[in-house]
């Protein structure tokens, strides 16, 4: 029993790395273009500047997009440097019922914005790691269910303790694929981050869940993707 037990959670690891591969291959993709367009852009003004520094309206207009498309690259090169490198986890024991509280908080101007409707089962659940890491992890997987869920679209959040001294997050709701990005084989573990742009999302979740000695993996009820974020819900040993 024990080994039939340790052979369900290795495949289980291995489904989620090979799931989680597929999606960065995806992520990278759609990030390489979306650094490249501002920094065209970038570079297109500042060739028209030397013939327009008496435009003021030019100016203006350099002023505002200019520092926009510098910080939507830095946002993207800060989630591959957590992905390839997170921060150290400085583990202790919080209310994971707490943190998916807040998540939840944090993400209802694009809850209003695209009329989804969240519904949750959030029981009181401690658990063991850095609460930070994990706040942003489930921050970014709620984040991408609501952005790409249609209009009136239901997301589900569950938070409760399971078997073997876990505490879980469950979250199901939007898309799995977005047009033009299908996937064959495993679920890919993303759906839309930073609005309609690609970004790493959920992949950099599956990072500091792994950092913190928890797992992320990706699962479908129905058509529904359900994203589960594990991690322990007592310092072991």
């Amino acid at each position: 029993m024990f080994s039939d037990v340790t052979a369900a959670v290795r495949s289980e690891q291995l489904e989620a790395v090979s799931n989680v591969m597929e999606a960065l291959a995806i992520s990278v993709s759609g990030i390489a273009s979306e650094i490249r367009k501002p920094l065209l852009s970038i570079r297109a003004y500042l060739k028209e500047l030397p013939d327009r520094l008496d435009d003021p309206n030019f100016i203006r207009e350099v002023q505002r997009f200019i520092p926009s498309q510098i910080d939507s690259v830095d946002s993207f090169i800060e989630d591959l440097v957590v992905f390839s490198e997170p921060p150290a986890p400085r583990p202790a024991v919080f209310g994971l019922d707490d943190v998916v509280r807040s998540a939840i908080e944090k993400v209802e101007p694009e809850v209003t914005a695209r009329g989804v409707m969240i519904t949750r089962d959030v029981a009181a659940t401690p658990a063991y790691a850095d609460s930070a890491q994990v706040s942003d992890a489930v921050y970014r997987v709620l984040s991408d269910a609501v952005t790409s869920s249609r209009y009136m679209g239901i997301v589900s959040v569950k938070v409760g303790l399971i078997d073997d001294g876990w505490a879980e997050v469950e979250v199901c709701g939007g898309n799995l694929e977005r047009p033009a990005m299908r996937t064959t084989g495993a679920i890919a573990p993303i759906f839309r981050s930073r609005g309609e742009r690609s970004g790493l999302g959920t992949v950099v979740s599956y990072k500091l869940i792994q950092v913190n000695g928890g797992l992320l993996t990706v699962a479908t009820s129905g058509s529904v993707p359900c994203v589960r974020i594990r991690v322990p819900s007592s310092q072991q040993g």
